[in-house]
């Protein structure tokens, strides 16, 4: 928990640090070489804790620790590779093709696994396997893009459009369905407790009576009544 926490204050003291330095950077700086390597490191830390900090919570939610390991480690090489590029005057174009993809890795786990996280009945689980499959399938198409420009054609985009539609689509499904779900269960769980209250409500009351002396009686606490024949 206080790995999680920790990590959130990172987080969000990169993500402060990279508004206050880009309003800096309008106003009053120039856009010179390292002003903009400095906003790109920043903002690169900031959206790799924001994708291992997705991973930490599918681990700590499900105790899947496998998918959210991988995420993470995904996250940390892919901001080592992302830093390196930034501050070296590497110019291959293999190093920057494995980055690109690391970057897609990490954003495809981060995605599926936040994703896995909003609660949802067991009859719409489809909905997760549909999100993981189609993001694979988008994600590994992108990197075979990266590394063979010649798979570029009007169908190829037209099948990542259409998944990327899909992913859309599953991306705002699941969050509603979980929240319809919750409100279902929540609204079961009143009008059960209501049911079980009706009841006790009807059930009859019951005393106990102890005769003192002739038509005289008294009840465990002590208070006494008269019993008439009806």
């Amino acid at each position: 928990m206080e790995i999680k926490k920790s990590a959130l204050k990172v987080s969000i003291g990169f993500l402060i640090l990279t508004a206050i330095f880009s309003i800096w950077l309008v106003l009053f700086g120039e856009f010179g070489d390292f002003e903009i390597r400095v906003l790109l490191t920043t903002l690169s830390i900031s959206m790799a804790s924001m994708c291992a900090m997705a991973c930490g919570a599918h681990i700590e939610k499900t105790k899947i620790k496998l998918a959210g390991g991988i995420g993470i480690i995904s996250a940390l090489v892919s901001l080592s590779l992302t830093l390196f590029l930034i501050w070296s005057e590497v110019r291959g174009n293999n190093i920057w093709r494995l980055c690109f993809s690391s970057l897609i890795v990490t954003f495809a786990f981060a995605h599926v696994l936040l994703l896995n996280l909003p609660p949802l009945i067991e009859k719409r689980f489809w909905l997760r396997y549909l999100a993981a499959i189609s993001v694979s399938i988008m994600s590994l198409l992108m990197m075979v893009l990266i590394w063979d420009e010649r798979m570029v054609s009007e169908v190829y985009f037209r099948l990542l459009i259409t998944l990327a539609i899909i992913v859309a689509l599953v991306s705002l499904l699941i969050p509603i369905f979980s929240k319809l779900d919750k409100k279902a269960e929540y609204k079961l769980e009143s009008a059960l407790q209501n049911s079980r209250k009706s009841k006790a409500a009807q059930k009859p009351l019951e005393l106990k009576l102890t005769q003192i002396e002739d038509d005289i009686y008294a009840d465990e606490n002590g208070k006494e009544y008269r019993l008439i024949e009806l």
